[in-house]
């Protein structure tokens, strides 16, 4: 994935260097080539990196049509559908670039129906004086732009429009306040106020008078529920489609590697990248974030801290695919963090797995890899565990026995889903948290909250900050898949470009996506066993230890032993965050220094989660909002 970056004013010619200004903020995400399209009122450039063996082969603009000029990053993976469908034959110096503007010649706008991947189109009309962005479906891309009545910017990294002097540099308090509180919001807004993300499923159209129209182009919630009178249709083809979306991705200029965990998403990945690059002599490498701490007691029951045992057995029963533990045992998990906020521009959620993620990026671009598989989007596509399916399913006698009825577990998500109104169940569920449950596991100040009525935005924009309401399957899965709304792309794509290296997840795969969620729910359990799909198509494809785990991993499980580790380094920062009037206003720096203090007597599994849901998460909104007190 490559950078693009783009400018348009009407009023008045573009500066001659502001090329200049918004590629060189940005030259690391793509050092191959640099592509420029100039004219009078509107600049367009893209700083291209070789992530395919095609993408040597790029030459933009390409100018399909008249006045028509055609810039893409990104890269197309149903590439071969394509080109039987534009009579082309499959050629080395036939680029994803070169496809997508004859997609763009045969079918204009509606190409978004045809682009498979990770990708992002530009499209200058230039007699109409019109632009055209289009983002892929749910992919690891980023577009962010900004507009006020004199000129339109925009940029694959955030970092080019910052460099113009025009656009204000002021904290978007609210996304602040977001992040803390582990509240999405629509996907729209950045950490800078007036910037605003081009979600995925998205495009956009900027006419002659700058005036913006957006609109949604993918609605995977209207998929379809697929019936196949044979039971054994739907683990074969689900195969077909998952192998499809792992083969398309091992399409890379330098090796691939992949990042595995103890779990079934990453497993899968890497089980069948392991066999499709066997094919050709090549051993996959993966990669393991493991503890560098005791990590007894730091989890529950149904958790386990280190994955380093079920990792390493799904690699060696591939038998094709090498395994690297990496325990970042002297990363400093404060100091990873501070370079998350100079790679993203904005807090994050994963405080407190920042220092393996850039760790193991680190690893695999030592070893010179070019791309990195991930299976994060499992949890609701692959391995879909169907939360609440007892709602819709309890008398079903392969899913649950009658005794479970009368059990704790039958009374909370049998009975009481089925049976208790809403309102009532709003009524225990905040007699038992509170009106701000969010202030248990964030580092939101409690008088800010209430000031800037946190908790009436919140149920505004239909947010449970209880994260217990109980919903369909499908409303749940949507939740957290985020069709139409996800960031993921945009986190994943700015860490990768970072360390050279481009990262892809087969478990967001447009057709495989669809495919899962037409599967009927009853497919995913059965026996009283969840992510029954993916187990029984993958028999005989992980270990059975693996396969038929039911225990959930844990990521820095011993985070609390790295922070008192590197205590120096957060009390520095804290005694920063303190002095800071913005940080005040909205961090519980009182509450954050207590949770540090109290980690370095004693890590228990209390304060060990809480240093990173409260002190981690706090300091990446503390060390973003530093910037402006500067």
């Amino acid at each position: 994935m490559g950078a693009l970056y783009g400018y348009i004013n009407f009023n008045k010619k573009p500066e001659s260097n502001l090329s200049e200004i918004m590629s060189s903020p940005a030259f690391y995400w793509g050092g191959d080539n640099h592509f420029k399209y100039s004219a009078e009122n509107i600049l367009i450039g893209n700083l291209h990196r070789f992530n395919t063996p095609e993408a040597v082969s790029e030459q933009q603009p390409y100018e399909p049509k008249p006045n028509n000029f055609v810039l893409f990053t990104g890269r197309i993976d149903n590439r071969n559908n394509l080109l039987k469908l534009l009579n082309l034959k499959e050629e080395i110096n036939i680029s994803d670039g070169f496809i997508v503007a004859k997609i763009w010649e045969k079918y204009g706008i509606d190409l978004v129906n045809y682009l498979e991947g990770d990708w992002v189109v530009v499209v200058w009309q230039a007699m109409e004086k019109k632009l055209h962005i289009l983002r892929d479906h749910h992919g690891y891309s980023a577009l962010y732009y900004y507009c006020n009545d004199n000129f339109f910017a925009f940029a694959t990294s955030i970092k080019s429009l910052l460099a113009i002097d025009a656009i204000p540099k002021k904290p978007n308090m609210k996304r602040v306040a977001q992040v803390l509180t582990s509240w999405q919001g629509s996907g729209l807004d950045c950490a800078y106020e007036g910037i605003l993300r081009l979600p995925p499923a998205h495009a956009m159209e900027v006419d002659n008078n700058l005036k913006i129209k957006q609109y949604k182009h993918w609605f995977p919630e209207s998929t379809k529920t697929v019936n196949y009178a044979n039971e054994k249709d739907y683990y074969s083809q689900f195969f077909e489609e998952y192998s499809r979306a792992v083969e398309v991705r091992l399409r890379s200029y330098k090796p691939v590697g992949s990042q595995l965990s103890g779990g079934l998403d990453s497993g899968t990945v890497v089980a069948l990248a392991a066999m499709h690059l066997k094919k050709k002599g090549i051993k996959l490498p993966t990669f393991t974030s493991t503890p560098a701490f005791d990590i007894k007691g730091m989890t529950s029951k149904t958790r386990f801290g280190d994955e380093a045992y079920l990792a390493k057995l799904t690699a060696d029963y591939t038998g094709n695919a090498d395994w690297f533990p990496v325990d970042a045992a002297d990363v400093n998990p404060f100091d990873a963090i501070k370079e998350g906020i100079e790679i993203h521009d904005e807090p994050f959620h994963a405080g407190a797995n920042t220092f393996w993620i850039s760790e193991i990026k680190r690893v695999a671009q030592g070893m010179n890899l070019g791309s990195m598989l991930t299976g994060q989007g499992g949890n609701a596509t692959v391995s879909w565990p169907t939360p609440g399916f007892l709602q819709i399913m309890s008398r079903k006698k392969d899913l649950i026995k009658p005794k479970e009825f009368f059990s704790y577990y039958g009374l909370r998500h049998v009975i009481l889903p089925l049976y208790v109104p809403q309102s009532v169940k709003n009524i225990i569920r905040n007699n038992k948290k509170g009106d701000m449950p969010f202030l248990d596991y964030s580092a939101i100040k409690k008088e800010y909250a209430i000031n800037n009525k946190i908790a009436e935005q919140m149920q505004a924009e239909d947010h449970d900050p209880s994260f217990s309401k109980t919903a369909s399957p499908l409303t749940t899965r949507l939740k957290i898949i985020k069709p139409g709304s996800s960031i993921v792309g945009f986190l994943h794509s700015q860490a990768a470009a970072w360390n050279n290296l481009e990262m892809r997840d087969p478990t967001f795969d447009k057709r495989l996506m669809e495919y899962c969620l037409s599967v009927p729910d009853h497919i995913y359990v059965s026996g009283g066993k969840d992510r029954m799909l993916l187990r029984k198509s993958f028999e005989g494809m992980l270990p059975p230890e693996v396969l038929w785990n039911t225990n959930r991993g844990r990521q820095a499980a011993d985070i609390g032993q790295r922070v008192v580790k590197f205590q120096k380094t957060g009390k520095a920062i804290l005694d920063e965050l303190s002095n800071s009037a913005l940080c005040n206003e909205i961090l519980d720096i009182k509450r954050m220094n207590f949770i540090l203090n109290d980690l370095t007597k004693e890590i228990n599994s209390k304060n060990n989660n809480e240093a990173g849901t409260v002190l981690l998460r706090g300091i990446t909104a503390g060390l973003f909002l530093l910037r402006f007190e500067k």
